[in-house]
């Protein structure tokens, strides 16, 4: 039998074992039948054969975005919601003239929402300003909006900023509501900020409009189309559940894996999708919430092809980030004088840990495979030990528990981690992102290190890469580009040059890598015979570009089971 389609005449990334690169590969309809030399594979070209001169091209497996928010990126985007980012977004005067503009478009009362706002990007917030360090305020936008509630995330999701109006439809003033663990921000007056930080975000975000399934369906199948359009052909959707109901714009509920699997019931998805589900809310969760949601749960839907979608794991929220000082580090921020903490229920640091401890034993010993959200390096080594813990109080086979983001995990942890199976999820765009301020929040020496790609890989740790958008787009091609130089985007300043890594394991976060964190590596991640056909063409061979050029070569081509999903001609 002929093949379906050859693809000849081009640099074929298999990424296999060798990291062999082929000329040539033939598929039958959704499986890879050849690869090798373009005479090799031309046997297979038959009467109705479609040939691909790929005239030089890479051929490579479909990139895994193993951490993607694409429910949460569909919600946020417009014109669901308002884009006060960078570059649209230089100054908190640009966002109250966006707010300003978006209350002649409502009624008194409804709701602006927003995402996308940084203050290193704000000029006010800046070293030109003056007044560096400043966060937003809610007398900033007060003034332009009195009757209209505001919600406006920053960039990394894990911050609102909110105005006077909507914290009277959430029913909080400055007189009755905690600090939550410093979550809940006041001036130096005693006034709420309007900024709320980790989990006291849901006491505002609980308030928005409820999202229907029309909408989660409109805004899965438009951030779909957009991840095609970046070769993308598989992701993991990391926070949906009983815990997302007041997260993501209240879209991240438990009936967001329904929307899903209905999605991919009818073959309508538009790619493989793996989710997380979370049990509990994202701060100030306790065991016996994981343990009433986790045992309660019926995971992945019995009727839906599990190559297209299915719930894999469980996701637990240890700690925050370095930029929101939430992050529970061993040595105090350089800017603030906090080493912050766990997430995890508890009156104390030990009773978090202690807490974090019987968290992820419930996941494991159901049988599940955790995705940890950790960052800071106190963090990290908690919930390390606890999975090694875990795992020795209960052997399982390959339980594939990771870390995601894993900032700042060090070489002991590291050793740990790799002799006991355990990988890391890292997420060079963010690097990319933060890099340029980084310094100011954790100091030069964890700043140049965060995100230590070289350390883990020498360590023997499986390392995966991700954008977690709508954090940071997704762009695989300024992440392979990000590890290799390890340059901020702003100033294009170097930042830990003794973790850079060469273009192969680059790909190989973002192909094989993921594919081993889906547990799916025998079928999927590499370009191999009896593989799935989930290909990405990109337009120039990334062995002849230098690192420089590769956050613009096009995608031309994503094929996803054999079929074209996206075509930039």
């Amino acid at each position: 039998m002929s093949a379906t389609a050859v693809f000849r005449n081009g640099r074929v990334f298999t990424v296999d074992d060798k990291f062999t690169i082929a000329e040539s590969l033939a598929i039958r309809d959704n499986t890879i039948v050849a690869v090798g030399s373009d005479l090799e594979v031309s046997k297979w070209i038959g009467p109705s054969t479609k040939i691909t001169d790929l005239q030089g091209r890479s051929l490579l497996p479909g990139i895994n975005d193993s951490h993607l928010h694409a429910l949460i990126m569909g919600v946020t985007s417009p014109p669901q919601s308002v884009n006060v980012g960078f570059p649209s977004v230089k100054s908190i005067a640009d966002i109250r003239s966006i707010v300003a503009s978006e209350v002649k478009k409502k009624n008194p009362g409804e709701w602006i929402i927003g995402s996308g706002w940084f203050e290193d990007n704000l000029e006010e917030c800046n070293e030109k300003s003056g007044t560096k360090g400043r966060l937003p305020h809610r007398d900033d936008i007060d003034e332009v909006s009195p009757n209209n509630p505001v919600f406006l995330q920053d960039f990394s999701f894990h911050r609102s900023w909110v105005n006077s109006a909507a914290l009277a439809v959430a029913g909080i003033n400055d007189l009755d509501i905690s600090s939550h663990g410093g979550n809940v921000l006041k001036d130096d007056k005693g006034k709420l900020t309007g900024v709320f930080c980790e989990g006291a975000q849901s006491l505002v975000q609980g308030y928005l409009p409820a999202v229907n399934e029309d909408l989660r369906e409109r805004s899965i199948k438009a951030a779909v189309s957009r991840i095609q359009a970046f070769g993308i052909t598989s992701l993991t959707d990391p926070a949906l559940g009983p815990g997302g109901e007041k997260m993501g714009g209240r879209a991240a509920g438990t009936a967001a894996i329904h929307t899903y699997a209905r999605l991919a019931r009818s073959g309508t998805l538009g790619v493989r999708v793996n989710a997380l589900y979370l049990p509990a809310p994202q701060s100030g969760a306790t065991p016996e919430e994981y343990a009433q949601h986790v045992e309660a749960a019926t995971l992945s839907p019995p009727d839906v092809d599990p190559r297209h979608f299915r719930v894999i794991g469980m996701k637990v929220f240890a700690d925050g980030i370095p930029t929101a000082h939430t992050a529970w580090m061993h040595t105090a921020y350089t800017n603030a004088p906090t080493c912050g903490s766990l997430c995890i229920g508890g009156s104390s640091h030990d009773q978090r840990v202690e807490n974090l401890d019987k968290i992820i034993k419930i996941g494991h010993d159901l049988g599940h495979q955790l995705g940890i959200h950790v960052t800071g390096d106190k963090a990290i080594d908690a919930v390390v030990d606890a999975l090694v813990a875990a795992q020795k109080a209960n052997p399982r086979p390959d339980p594939r528990h990771y870390l995601i983001h894993g900032n700042l995990v060090y070489e002991p942890t590291l050793k740990k981690m790799a002799a006991h199976g355990i990988g890391v999820n890292f997420n060079p765009g963010i690097k990319w992102e933060v890099a340029d301020g980084e310094a100011e929040v954790i100091g030069d020496e964890r700043a140049e290190y965060e995100f230590p790609y070289a350390s883990a890989l020498r360590a023997g740790v499986k390392v995966m890469s991700s954008s977690d958008a709508p954090v940071v787009p997704p762009d695989w091609r300024q992440g392979v580009a990000t590890m290799m130089l390890r340059q901020g985007r702003s100033t294009g300043i170097v930042s830990g040059k003794d973790e850079c890594v060469g273009l192969e394991a680059a790909l190989r976060t973002y192909t094989i890598n993921g594919a081993w964190q889906d547990f799916a590596e025998s079928w999927k991640g590499s370009l191999e015979v009896g593989k799935v056909a989930d290909l990405c063409v990109v337009g120039a061979d990334l062995m002849a570009v230098s690192p420089q050029e590769i956050p613009n070569v096009p995608i031309d081509v994503t094929i996803l089971d054999g079929k074209t999903v996206y075509s930039r001609v």
